[in-house]
C-alpha cells in the first residue's frame, strides 16, 4: 500500500511566512502581494482531483495564514 503524502502544519507555516517575506521560498511564490504554494495537485503528480496549498498575505499589523484546500471530485494525495 501507498502512503499518504504528509505536511506539518508548522513546516508549511513558516515555508510560506518565508517566501512572503523573501519573495518566494520552497514551493511558495508571490502572486499579487499575497505569498502561495501549492503543495498537491494533479499537475505536480501527487494528487488525484485534489488541489492542496498554503496562502499567506500581511495585512497591517499581522500576518494572516490560510490552509487551503480544493476539491474538484472525489480523489485521492499519493506520495
Amino acid at each position: 500500500m501507498t502512503e499518504a503524502t504528509g505536511w506539518l502544519i508548522s513546516d508549511l507555516a513558516e515555508e510560506i511566512e518565508r517566501a512572503l517575506a523573501e519573495g518566494g521560498a520552497g514551493d511558495g511564490r508571490l502572486v499579487e502581494g499575497r505569498a502561495t504554494a501549492v503543495k498537491a495537485s494533479p499537475e505536480r503528480g501527487n494528487s488525484s482531483k485534489i488541489v492542496m496549498g498554503t496562502s499567506c498575505f500581511a495585512v497591517r499589523s499581522h500576518t494572516g495564514r490560510r490552509l487551503a484546500t480544493e476539491s474538484l471530485a472525489p480523489g485521492t494525495l499519493r506520495s
